[in-house]
């Protein structure tokens, strides 16, 4: 069955999905879902349909909206428990162009001015991470666009349409997973003593 290249919407997000959030390739990504790979390049192709089994299994597999497979929403990620933000955010950490560090307070003693936080923090100028700057552009204008929604100067319709647009404004910006070494005892151990003695090196 082929299928018309305007409605192969469920194969183009698979496809993008696959490549760009997984960094995995058609034969990597087949055998985790128990597929062949000519059958999941005929998914991507748009000539096989998934099977809803198929569609179930990346969506639960990988926590990825329905809807957004489907093409009948821009949010690829639905949220409905605690696990699945930090899984979010695991992910996030294993990314080729983003860093985050992680900025901790915990004070013995709380107070109005001494908080207990921990803020997730962007370096916007990062040669390393070629999406730093641009997550951080996003981040300022949400910090007005909500501030001003939740002040009641922003409209919700007027809300969601800025969440709409800045959503499409960065979806032509690939990601892609870091491949992380499964290192023997000896090996690990070779690379921490790297580590440690460049950084001897650098605050002499």
């Amino acid at each position: 069955m082929n299928i018309d290249n305007n409605e192969n919407i469920i194969g183009e997000r698979i496809k993008r999905f696959r490549s760009y959030t997984l960094n995995m390739n058609q034969r990597q990504f087949a055998e985790a879902l128990g597929i062949q790979p000519s059958t999941l390049s005929g998914y991507e192709k748009g000539n096989i349909v998934p099977s809803t089994d198929v569609l179930l299994k990346i969506a639960s597999t990988y926590n990825i909206s329905l809807d957004w497979l489907f093409g009948l929403s821009n949010d690829s990620i639905h949220f409905s428990n605690l696990g699945e933000v930090i899984s979010a955010i695991l992910q996030i950490s294993d990314l080729n162009e983003l860093r985050f560090e992680v900025d901790r307070n915990k004070p013995d003693i709380e107070s109005g001015e001494n908080r207990w936080y921990c803020a997730l923090k962007f370096y916007g100028k990062d040669d390393d991470h070629k999406h730093n700057g641009d997550l951080c552009s996003f981040l300022d204008s949400l910090y007005e666009h909500r501030s001003d929604f939740e002040s009641y100067f922003e409209s919700l319709e007027s809300y969601e349409q800025w969440k709409k647009s800045i959503v499409d404004y960065y979806s032509d910006l690939p990601v892609s997973q870091t491949q992380h070494e499964n290192l023997d005892y000896d090996a690990r151990i070779a690379k921490r003593n790297a580590l440690l003695d460049s950084s001897k090196k650098k605050k002499k």
